[in-house]
């Protein structure tokens, strides 16, 4: 929660429209209730997955575990 309120202060003080933000892991409930109805996208690593694996099918092939 404090980072979603932490970025959503910095995409303010740069008038930034939205923001980002992206783990490897998975957000907390209270980082997902941060982040409700502000404009800010959470990534979990689940999606940035499923992401790399639409976006770029040729690294997800190669990729190494």
């Amino acid at each position: 929660g404090d980072e979603v309120r932490a970025l959503l202060d910095a995409a303010r003080a740069e008038s930034a429209g939205k923001a980002v933000l992206v783990t490897l892991g998975r957000f907390s409930d209270e980082a997902r209730e941060s982040a409700r109805d502000n404009p800010v996208d959470l990534i979990d690593g689940d999606a940035l997955a499923a992401l790399v694996r639409k976006h770029l099918p040729q690294a997800w092939a190669t990729r190494t575990v």
